[in-house]
């Protein structure tokens, strides 16, 4: 197929669901590619975008499971929403330097895209971007990047090295959900929030967590069989449901003062935790907080006041000897109707 000189626009639909179109010449006169214009067609090998194209629109491309390579001329801006999604053979991508966004599902389940590198001026990575990219091994991001959507790299399950620019302040959720061989992440001291499922099933064997990181969501670190150490700051509130749940290699867990709340099975069936000690700010542990935590057997809490307990903390063949709690304060976890049950077991500091 020959698009004839002169055309600048090829219009929203134009060639949507041609299965019969295997190669395209783009005239050098064509500015915009409309929405869903070559989506779904499955049999499209080959295209060359014109220099002077400046705008590819959303789904453009997607669904195109024969295209093999793209080369983004240098006056496109943005990457449109869906724009080469589900391009299954899509193995190579060249994003011009002058890009500044990134859309949502543009690069989705792209699972033969090896590796990416994005423009300095690129400042938004759209959610799922990059989800599902199987084969992607590294992603290179600009210092420039603020802002990186939800799920952008989740289940990028070849994904061994990405860069998080000091600019980022939040880990959206399900970020890097199911990398396994993602071993080592290097969070910018301005990240404020981790988000759910943001590390979900991962490779990462240390964690630390920046000094103004307040919150870190559900699951977020949660079945990482790799995770040995977790460093948390001071200034940390909140720890959420799962968050370290079924890390069944983590040994050292590092609570600071000021965290008040732990979630339900926030460190469940973390079966090699030998000790722990929550901090004199603890107020809040819920229900199955320790489930299945097997070798755990020395527990020190520093709060005076026993924290409320939401159901039952330990749960499977525990281990625990020891309850460590400050001197004169014996007596009140011990009468306490949650702690009680452990009074056989509480000594003072």
């Amino acid at each position: 197929m020959v698009i004839p000189s002169g055309v600048t626009v090829i219009e929203d639909n134009t060639f949507y669901s041609d299965s019969g179109l295997t190669n395209v010449t783009l005239p050098s006169t064509l500015t915009s590619i409309g929405n869903s214009a070559f989506a779904v067609c499955s049999g499209l090998t080959n295209v060359t975008l014109p220099a002077n194209l400046t705008n590819i629109g959303t789904n453009a491309f997607g669904w195109c499971t024969g295209l093999t390579n793209i080369s983004l001329p240098a006056g496109v801006k943005s990457v449109r929403d869906w724009a080469f999604y589900d391009c299954t053979s899509l193995a190579s991508v060249t994003l011009p330097a002058g890009l500044t966004n990134i859309g949502a599902l543009s690069f989705g389940d792209c699972s033969s895209l090896l590796s990416i590198t994005i423009p300095a001026g690129v400042t938004n990575i759209g959610i799922a971007a990059f989800g599902g990219c199987s084969l992607l091994t590294n992603a290179i991001l600009p210092s420039g990047l603020t802002n990186i959507g939800d799920n952008a790299f989740n289940n990028c399950s070849s994904l061994l090295y990405v860069n998080i620019p000091a600019g980022v302040t939040n880990i959206g959720n399900g970020i890097f959900y199911e990398c396994p061989g993602l071993t080592n992440v290097v969070l910018p001291a301005g990240v404020k929030t981790i988000g759910s499922n943001a590390f979900y099933g991962s490779g990462v064997t240390n964690v630390t967590i920046p000094a103004g990181v307040t919150n870190i969501g559900d699951f977020a670190f949660a079945n990482c069989p790799n995770l040995l150490s977790i460093i948390l700051p001071i200034g940390i509130t909140s720890i959420g449901n799962d968050v370290f749940d079924n890390c069944g290699n983590l040994t050292n867990i590092v609570m600071p003062t000021g965290l008040r709340y732990l979630g339900t099975n926030a460190l469940a069936y973390c079966s090699e935790l030998v000790s722990i000690t929550l901090p004199s700010t603890i107020t809040n542990i819920e229900a199955s907080a320790f489930d299945d935590c097997n070798w755990l057997s020395n527990m020190v809490i520093n709060a005076v006041t026993p924290p409320s307990v939401d159901g039952t903390l330990f749960t499977g063949d525990s281990q625990l000897m020891v309850i460590s709690v400050p001197s004169g304060s014996v007596t009140a976890y011990q009468s306490d109707p949650n702690w009680g049950v452990w009074s056989n077991i509480i000594v003072s500091q």
